[in-house]
């Protein structure tokens, strides 16, 4: 080992020692009733050795733990604000700066003490209050432990961590919430740790942030969506192909572009809405089976229906309808028809092909949007898109 690795384990053997032999006796108090609770924090008071060990040690150790990485990091390492009684859950939390801010929100790194400050939990968690937003509160910890499996499913798993709840003992909503929402965690013994326990602490950390870091923008920055994320694809085919039939059905005529009620979401805890495969089918008429991206591949016959095979695409997303509560994004003048090549393009590529083809689609329905009430600038387009990456 190093000399530096060893100088940074002695320094996380020592740091560690002192919240675990510490923190409980400095921040907890008998009261006259026997109960036993939080000291009150004062801005006026000196710090206990514990808090110090945490707030500034443990802070400092893992922000040069993230200096190196290629992905800027947030360190937050707290026991409780300010004029507000000590956490029963001292906590540090690595944040994305490009996911989050806070912990309260999407997905981050949570190194969890438990309530007896003798166990260390290395986490990848998730923040509460987006489940409370679209799952109200008494559906909130069912549905973020639901996620939390979702994910771990869809993730590769870390080295050495499993899926599953963390064990904190935690006797109150937040420290549940944390124990709820553990995608992967592993547990460290803090009265055995030692230089050797610091190397492999280390090395998971680094394994997590690896995962972390490989995880999709839009999955991290709202984990709430995870249960609609294993049926994406599947529901994605499906409505390709419905579309696609009715499209080539007889009888369907052309619809008006005229403003219509916003769609309602699928369901009353998720924010994808519904889209009426009606709708796209009339667009993929009136584009008569051709991509309208004025794209050079000439798209294939599919075998279902006989005609060029495009697929129906929400030019203004149809995730961003809260952007737009009175004008509905499922019309036809919405959706334009593309080849499979250029759906996947308007999707996936690199922003120096992705935004001219936004910017070509754009010019062509501007007029057709702002009959049905939708008025978005190409700008704004772009950013939409860019969110969704």
């Amino acid at each position: 080992m190093s000399k530096d690795l060893t100088r940074r384990s002695a320094l996380l053997v020592d740091v560690l020692a002192t919240v675990r032999n510490g923190y409980v006796g400095q921040t907890r108090e008998r009261e006259a009733s026997g109960v036993v609770r939080q000291k009150w924090r004062s801005r006026n008071e000196s710090i206990p050795s514990s808090v110090l060990a945490l707030e500034r040690d443990f802070h400092a150790w893992l922000q040069e733990l993230t200096s190196y990485r290629d992905v800027q990091y947030l360190v937050k390492s707290s026991a409780g604000q300010l004029d507000r009684r000590y956490t029963l859950i001292p906590y540090a939390m690595l944040l994305r700066r490009d996911v989050t801010s806070s912990p309260t929100h999407g997905v981050y790194i949570a190194l969890l003490f438990d309530e007896s400050c003798q166990k260390l939990w290395v986490t990848l968690n998730q923040g509460i209050s987006q489940f409370r937003d679209h799952f109200g509160i008494r559906r909130s910890f069912l549905a973020l432990r639901q996620a939390a499996d979702l994910l771990a499913g869809l993730l590769p798993a870390p080295d050495g961590f499993s899926s599953g709840s963390a064990m904190l003992n935690a006797s109150n909503p937040y420290g549940r919430a944390y124990e709820v929402g553990a995608i992967y965690s592993q547990e460290f013994d803090l009265n055995t740790f030692d230089n050797e326990t610091a190397s492999t602490f280390t090395a998971a950390v680094t394994e997590l942030l690896r995962v972390y870091e490989a995880m999709p923008l839009a999955m991290a920055r709202d984990p709430s969506l995870a249960g609609n994320l294993r049926d994406a694809e599947d529901d994605e085919q499906h409505f390709q192909a419905l579309v696609s039939n009715k499209a080539a059905s007889k009888g369907g005529g052309p619809l008006p572009d005229a403003p219509k009620a916003p769609p309602k979401r699928k369901n009353v805890v998720s924010s994808l809405y519904q889209r009426d495969p009606a709708v796209a089918a009339a667009a993929l008429r009136a584009a008569q089976h051709h991509c309208e991206a004025d794209c050079a591949i000439e798209p294939f016959v599919a075998n279902a229906t006989g005609l060029p095979y495009v697929e129906a695409h929400h030019l203004v997303p149809l995730s961003q309808q809260a952007d737009f509560p009175i004008a509905s994004l499922d019309v036809p003048a919405n959706v334009v028809a593309l080849c499979a090549a250029c759906h996947a393009k308007i999707h996936l590529a690199v922003k120096a092909v992705r935004e001219p083809l936004i910017a070509t689609l754009h010019a062509k329905r501007t007029d057709r949007l702002r009959k049905c009430g939708i008025e978005c600038d190409l700008p704004q387009l772009h950013r939409m898109y860019r969110r969704q990456r």
